[in-house]
């Protein structure tokens, strides 16, 4: 029997106002295993609070931190906390305990539902039974036929009394699936009641991205379906939100409808403002989307004690308080585990990929290249986004893991593109990033740049202030952390290329349903080093099939470009970074020889040079090197592995590898406790911010996202 080893660690920060406790309990189930859970006692105003949140992944914060409006809750100077970030990390989470293959399970068959019972009859909207203004506002904004997911699933959720689970592939409308049914039975309660003193619905969503578009998706049939409630506001609950704004909606007798949540603010509010707790005490439907994602093990305890709160608000008297709708493109054994908790017995599980051996629409072409290097992996994709740009219908999504590949690459890109001959530098696309580190501000400016949307927020400098007219933005190209690889729906998106590997087989599969959306037809280009083959293997046995497989032909006049163009950036960072991807990399989603990207990462450093030094190599700091486990001679043959000269800060801190301070960008490379759990280099790129040190309890930890 394997030994365990607990470690309690007690971390403790006090001010005049808070009194906070957070005692960690480390297991050590193995040497290269350590699974963290959190638990936060807090003491704020006399009451006092105990939750068993480990940590908030998607709404940015770890369990428990709660910033008082009248004083900031600040721990930046507490050195015994940081050096316990640092030395106990969870490399973000991906090197914890591994995860048990999923449990195939065995449904019933669907029960046949009398033709009386069905609400859509057929494909068609106006053969189904929906409300006459609701069909004619989906017909306008959406369209005249049912997706095969719409038309299943509708109809199990009106008739089911506990709750559904349905799996459908990325861009086959799940958004309505649920929404229509929502908005059907509002118009239904509608003819006895004009206003309404609960929510109906919450829906919630991984990030804030995918909750801002959920919500604007369904404004535009919900207000345009002529309903008789007076207040019938989509309400959106989020970070980035300052709180007083989002509880007007919920001050006065009549509630909203629908609140699209985020999980993290939810839990704030529904515990410590009475207005919003008192507007759930009759919620009828509870949606879960991406629930794959919403459903990781950090944040599985946080979903089900949402659950609990709002049974024991529901003034509802029968055993079933509300229905749960799980939606999700992949299926884990953490879905299934959830429906057994919340839904329990009874409830219907809808597939519509049944039949059909991989999750990725039939309509997007696979192509994989092999290169000899990250260098080339970078030329590659260079050179193919190159030969595109003429084509003003080409708009592609490229992936990369991590925040700082993302700027790496996206500030490359730029200056690459700018020097082709043949095209006017008016003509080029404009290049847009979108990553977990930029404010929601910036996120939205570059989704409306890339959807295509009509710029209007531009000022012209010489007419006073007054704004310009409506400009059509130029073809785009969106570089991208996987903030964006889940349930985000831009329009006509022709390619999405991955470069490297990623630390969860299923993001590839929700990063390649970014296009082919909508039944159009899609392309996917995965560009892997011959070293990254064991993580392409991993693909091609969970059902991805690469229609076109292709290496990459070196050629040095456009590899020279590409390296006068990299002049001035960090080659150190950027290695070091890769670095980090490799080592969080799940040894089930392929074992990459260490060997291998040590030397891959260190030759990337000499390979963007335009005239390397012989004996030239980059700098790694001794405690991330330990940390990483890289403190052995073959490591030093590739890293300079030690402590800077003069003029640099020393060990942990000398390449930013200290943890958490929010005043510093991405401080904590390795450490899944620093500022953001998609940090700037951290191997995950969801953009689930995990500050600690915010100003205000509007940008408090736990409600950044």
């Amino acid at each position: 029997m394997q030994r365990i080893s607990r470690v309690l660690v007690l971390a403790s920060t006090r001010n005049s106002l808070n009194s906070k406790i957070i005692l960690n309990q480390v297991r050590l189930f193995s040497s290269d295993q350590i699974k963290l859970e959190g638990y936060d006692y807090t003491k704020r105003g006399g009451s006092k609070s105990y939750k068993s949140n480990s940590y908030d992944r998607f709404s940015s914060g770890r369990g428990g931190f709660k910033n008082d409006n009248k004083r900031n809750f600040r721990n930046n100077n507490n050195n015994n906390d940081k050096r316990y970030n640092n030395r106990f990390n969870q490399r973000s989470n991906y090197l914890a305990e591994e995860e048990e293959p999923l449990k195939e399970r065995t449904f019933p068959p669907l029960k046949e539902l009398d033709e009386s019972l069905k609400v859509i009859k057929t494909s068609k909207v106006e053969d189904s039974l929906l409300d006459e203004d609701i069909k004619k506002a989906f017909k306008r904004h959406v369209g005249e036929t049912f997706t095969p997911c719409q038309e299943q699933s509708i109809n199990y959720f009106v008739n089911n009394e506990r709750g559904i689970i349905v799996r459908a592939k990325t861009g086959t409308g799940k958004t309505f699936a649920f929404g229509l049914p929502i908005f059907q039975g509002l118009k239904e309660m509608s003819k006895n009641a004009k206003k309404l003193t609960s929510v109906d619905s919450v829906i919630f969503a991984p990030t804030r991205d995918l909750a801002v578009q959920t919500k604007n998706s369904l404004e535009k049939v919900w207000m345009d379906s002529k309903t008789s409630i007076r207040n019938n506001k989509i309400v959106l609950v989020t970070g980035k939100i300052p709180i007083r704004a989002q509880l007007q909606a919920f001050q006065g007798h009549e509630k909203p409808p629908i609140v699209v949540a985020t999980p993290g603010r939810f839990i704030d509010l529904i515990e410590n403002e009475p207005a919003f707790t008192n507007a759930m005490k009759n919620v009828q439907n509870v949606v879960i989307d991406e629930a794959d994602e919403l459903l990781s093990q950090n944040f599985k305890s946080d979903l089900e004690s949402i659950f609990g709160t709002l049974k024991k608000l529901s003034e509802n008297e029968s055993d079933v308080k509300f229905k749960t709708f799980l939606f999700s493109a992949t299926m884990s054994n953490n879905v299934y585990e959830l429906a057994d908790n919340v839904i329990g017995e009874g409830y219907e599980f809808i597939d519509a990929n049944k039949g059909e051996s991989t999750e990725v629409n039939k309509n997007i072409k696979q192509s994989l290249v092999v290169t000899n290097s990250i260098f080339e992996s970078y030329a590659s994709a260079l050179q193919f986004i190159k030969s595109k740009v003429e084509n003003p219908d080409f708009k592609p999504i490229i992936f990369l893991p991590n925040t700082y590949s993302v700027d790496f690459f996206h500030d490359l890109l730029f200056k690459y593109l700018k020097q082709q001959e043949n095209v006017p530098s008016y003509m080029l696309p404009q290049v847009l990033k979108i990553h977990g580190k930029l404010t929601q501000g910036e996120r939205n400016r570059a989704q409306r740049g890339f959807r295509g949307e009509m710029q209007t927020d531009r000022y012209d400098r010489y007419s006073r202030g007054k704004k310009q007219q409506p400009q059509k933005a130029r073809s785009s190209i969106l570089v991208a952390s996987n903030v964006v690889s889940r349930g985000m729906d831009f329009p006509n998106v022709t390619h999405v290329i991955q470069i490297g590997v990623n630390p969860d087989l299923s993001n590839y599969t929700h990063r390649v349903g970014r296009t082919g959306r909508a039944g159009k037809e899609g392309h996917s280009l995965l560009i892997s080093t011959d070293f990254e083959m064991p993580f392409v293997k991993k693909l091609i046995e969970h059902g991805n099939e690469f229609q076109e497989e292709l290496t990459y032909e070196k050629n040095e006049e456009q590899e020279q470009i590409i390296k006068e163009c990299a002049k001035g950036m960090n080659f150190e960072e950027i290695a070091s970074v890769n670095l980090g991807v490799y080592t969080n990399l799940p040894s089930r989603y392929g074992a990459i020889k260490k060997r291998d990207y040590i030397k891959g990462c260190s030759d990337l450093y000499r390979d963007l040079q335009v005239d390397p030094e012989e004996h030239d190599k980059p700098f790694l700091s001794r405690s991330v090197a330990q940390r990483l486990g890289m403190n052995d001679s073959y490591s030093s043959k590739y890293f300079n592995i030690g402590r800077r000269t003069s003029g640099y800060q020393q060990d942990d801190y000398d390449q930013g590898f200290s943890s958490n301070n929010n005043d510093n960008y991405g401080k904590n490379r390795f450490s899944s406790n620093n500022n953001s759990y998609e940090s700037k280099y951290s191997s995950d790129s969801r953009g689930y911010n995990s500050s600690r040190n915010s100003s205000s309890r509007n940008d408090s930890s736990r409600n950044k996202y």
